[in-house]
C-alpha cells in the first residue's frame, strides 16, 4: 500500500500516470482525506483501517476504473469436404497473441443451414463431428464453413471462414 497527499493534486497526478502507462482511469474522490491505496484499486480512509487491514465499514474515498485491455482474437476454421446428404466434421482453432484460448464456446454453421456449438480445449480447437449436409448440394461453397468466436472479457470477438466441397456419386460440381 502506499500513501496519497489530501489534496487534489495527488489524485490529478495518479490519474495523469494511470493514463500514461496506457490504462484509461475514471477517478472518483472525496476531497479532504488522507488515504491509502489498497491492492485492488480502491482507496481507503486510513482512519478505517488497522494493522495495515481495512476494517468494515471503511467507505471508498477514491476509486479507480481500468477497462480491460481487449486482445484481438484469431479464429482459424479448417476446410472440409463431404457427400450431399452426409456429415462432416468441423474443425476451429482460436487463439489471442498466438497462444490458445481453453474453454471458450464457439458457434459453427453451415452453407446448408446445420448450427451447432463447441467448446475449445486446452489447445484452443473447438471440433463438431458428424455436421449434417443436409439440404447442400454438390458444390464448391467458398466460405461454406463458419464459425464466430463471440468475444468474452478481454478478448475481442472473431470470426473464421473455410472452404466447404460437396460431392454427389459422379463428383464435385461447380460453384454453388
Amino acid at each position: 500500500m502506499f500513501e496519497i497527499a489530501k489534496s487534489w493534486i495527488a489524485v490529478a497526478i495518479l490519474a495523469l500516470t494511470l493514463a500514461w502507462i496506457g490504462s484509461q482511469p475514471q477517478v472518483y474522490a472525496k476531497p479532504g482525506a488522507a488515504l491509502s491505496m489498497s491492492e485492488d484499486s480502491t482507496a481507503y480512509n486510513r482512519a478505517a483501517q488497522q494493522n495495515g487491514e481495512r476494517k468494515s465499514g471503511g467507505s471508498p474515498l477514491i476509486s479507480i476504473q481500468t477497462p480491460l485491455p481487449m486482445l484481438r482474437t484469431t479464429l482459424a476454421v479448417q476446410p472440409t469436404t463431404g457427400m450431399v446428404g452426409g456429415t462432416v466434421n468441423l474443425t476451429a482453432t482460436l487463439s489471442a497473441n498466438g497462444l490458445p484460448l481453453a474453454g471458450k464456446q464457439i458457434k459453427f454453421k453451415l452453407a446448408g443451414g446445420f448450427e451447432g456449438v463447441a467448446i475449445t480445449n486446452s489447445l484452443g480447437v473447438a471440433s463438431i463431428s458428424s455436421a449434417s449436409l443436409n439440404g447442400l448440394t454438390a458444390g464448391n461453397y467458398s466460405g461454406g464453413v463458419r464459425a464466430d468466436f463471440t468475444g468474452s472479457a478481454g478478448f475481442i470477438p472473431s470470426i473464421g471462414l473455410a472452404g466447404l466441397q460437396v460431392y454427389d456419386l459422379t463428383g464435385p460440381k461447380g460453384v454453388a
